[in-house]
């Protein structure tokens, strides 16, 4: 409520607030000293001393049972939300890494490489955005009907794409925590303000790519699991040869070929076992091989061992 006001008299003083302040969604947080947690019941205050609302959280399945402590509380009108915190170390007895393209992701996953479709997610992002152009034309014509239209829409892509997303994390993290394998993504911070100011069909499908989003949800679900997470650097990791270091050019497709020693992998392969070994520490230089046994037989073997 106090926000709500102090919100309000913000816009006042600037001459932006038309309305008086309204209250659409009546939400509730209550802090750690209103309420206590002992042996599976939540107890909460209502008035102090005198009336607790009491909840038996043994009585739920869907709460985590190896949490440390309870956070805070969010009280609607039809549910309680209930945040948990648990102290982690991270570790990591092998390492996998993530290579997020537009429509797969491809993973190096002890020792064997994965493909994960993204079509369908892509597909969602398509969907919408031919809808808001089909409303921006109606706009002309009916601008009141185009906005009810342009308010209800995003919330549903949103709502989509993070479903999908959330399955795909939760499949792969499940794979990981039985692995035992930590995770190395590119480090992707602030991607999209470097490179969203080239054409608009360059944009339009990066607005589709969901590379951080796929990272942020696989990452809390490894931390969780007291599995430890890497950025590398992505700077010419699917350029580079994980062979000899050398400069790999373009040959067919999406595949490159090494200016030095010849190899010829997909980008994406190259790209996953780049990060790979940057991100553990290990290189080719390094006292400990890349890969056990004949390192250039394994890596072109790792072409052929795709999964989707």
């Amino acid at each position: 409520m106090i926000g709500l006001v102090k919100g309000w008299i913000t816009l006042y003083n600037k001459g932006k607030a038309k309305e008086k302040p309204e209250i659409t969604r009546k939400t509730i947080y209550i802090k750690n000293t209103l309420f206590s947690y002992k042996n599976g019941i939540l107890k909460i205050s209502i008035e102090p001393n005198k009336r607790y609302l009491e909840i038996d959280l043994r009585n739920y399945n869907w709460i985590p049972k190896d949490f440390d402590v309870l956070g805070g509380l969010l009280m609607t009108e039809n549910e309680l939300i209930i945040t948990v915190k648990k102290k982690i170390e991270p570790k990591a007895e092998k390492w996998a890494s993530f290579d997020v393209n537009l429509t797969n992701i491809t993973a190096l996953i002890d020792g064997e490489i994965k493909r994960y479709d993204l079509r369908e997610l892509y597909h969602i992002h398509r969907v919408y955005e031919l809808k808001r152009q089909k409303i921006q034309k109606l706009s002309k014509k009916k601008p009141k009907t185009a906005k009810k239209l342009m308010q209800k829409y995003p919330s549903r892509e949103k709502n989509r794409a993070k479903d999908f997303m959330q399955k795909l994390t939760a499949k792969i993290a499940k794979e990981l925590v039985e692995k035992k394998c930590g995770a190395i993504f590119e480090d992707l911070k602030n991607i999209k303000d470097r490179v969203l100011d080239k054409s608009k069909e360059l944009n339009r499908k990066l607005s589709k790519w969901n590379a951080r989003t796929f990272q942020f949800m696989l990452e809390y679900k490894l931390l969780w699991n007291s599995l430890a997470v890497k950025y590398a650097d992505p700077k010419n990791s699917s350029k580079t040869c994980p062979l000899c270091s050398g400069s790999l050019a373009s040959y067919e497709g999406r595949f490159m070929k090494c200016k030095i020693c010849g190899c010829i992998m997909d980008r994406d392969v190259v790209a996953v076992i780049n990060l790979q070994m940057w991100g553990s520490g290990v290189t080719l230089k390094g006292d400990k091989p890349a890969f056990a046994g004949d390192a250039s037989q394994k890596l072109r073997g790792l072409t052929k061992a795709y999964v989707t």
